[in-house]
This record gives structure tokens, C-alpha cells and sequence, in this order.
């Protein structure tokens, strides 16, 4: 995956300077990868709605209006039913030939009208970003190096994250 990875922006990007929208388009694979890293654990553990004015039936089950729903899409994530091997990290689970996750199971800028007015240029700046440090950086993290993450509103590393990054050149 790293190989592929490097290769990618090696390929597209090379040594430039200047990365333009059009190489943030091209970066297919880098996108996958942020794609199933949102996935896996899941960036947020889901998302909390008003069910509407006279209710919905799930499942088979009435659930009245103004109730509040949680949908947790950190355990959708992970359900076998809608990721084949959920457990494991694997871009190409995302990749355009591919049938893509139902956006009511997978959605890690939120859904329908309160969904992140910034997801388009958020994907932008997480290829920008994970692009410049594989193209200077070979990052490496200490033997049996564990990241734990804490889980408020969004999840983020308990403690400092341990790495070396040396670089490329």
C-alpha cells in the first residue's frame, strides 16, 4: 500500500514545488487511502437527528416524530453486511471501478443538508498534506507502536503521536 502509495505521488507530483488542482486530481490512490481512513476507525462516531413529524418506520419498527436518532457510523463501518473485511485497512475498497459504500452507511462529512459545506476542499488539503509528506518524508514509527485515540466530537490520538520522519533527500 505504501509502495503504491509513493509511486502515486511520485508519478504525479515528482519533486515539484508548486502542486496544482490539477495534480490534487490526479492523486486517485492518495484519495483512497484518506478514503478508508475516515473509514476505518471512522472520524466521528456518528451522528445524532430529529426524526421528522409523524415518525418513520426502521426495520419494522415505528419510531414517533421529534424522537432523536443516533446513527452511529463508526460501527456501520465496521459491519461486515456493508464493508467486506471490515477490519481491514484497504484503500482499494474505494477506488472508481468499484461499487462505492451506500452514503447512508459511509458519510465522513455528514449527510443530506447539514453535511460539511468544506468536504470538497477538506479532501483537497488532506491530499495536499498526506501527498508533501510521503513525497519528502519516509515516516516511521517506533517497534509495536500502539496510536489509541480518544472519541469526543470527532477522534484524535490520546497521546502525542510517535514518529521519525526522515527525509527523502
Amino acid at each position: 500500500m505504501l509502495e503504491r502509495l509513493l509511486s502515486e505521488v511520485e508519478e504525479v507530483l515528482g519533486k515539484k514545488d508548486v502542486i496544482t488542482a490539477e495534480d490534487l486530481d490526479k492523486l486517485k490512490y492518495t484519495e483512497q487511502v484518506i478514503e478508508e481512513t475516515m473509514r476505518m476507525p471512522g472520524i466521528i462516531g456518528g451522528v445524532m437527528r430529529e426524526c421528522p413529524v409523524g415518525g418513520v418506520t426502521l426495520s419494522g419498527h415505528h419510531i414517533p416524530g421529534g424522537t432523536m436518532i443516533y446513527a452511529c457510523t463508526g460501527a456501520m463501518c465496521q459491519m461486515s453486511q456493508y464493508f467486506k473485511d471490515p477490519y481491514t485497512f484497504n484503500p482499494s475498497r474505494f477506488d472508481p471501478t468499484n461499487k462505492r459504500p451506500s452514503p447512508n452507511v459511509y458519510f465522513p462529512f455528514g449527510i443530506g443538508h447539514r453535511s460539511c459545506i468544506a468536504k470538497h476542499f477538506a479532501m483537497m488539503e488532506a491530499k495536499l498534506v498526506l501527498s508533501r509528506l510521503v513525497q519528502n518524508f519516509e515516516v516511521t514509527f517506533p517497534e509495536g507502536y500502539k496510536l489509541d485515540l480518544v472519541e469526543r466530537i470527532s477522534k484524535y490520538p490520546l497521546d502525542d503521536v510517535m514518529c521519525t520522519l526522515l527525509s527523502r533527500f
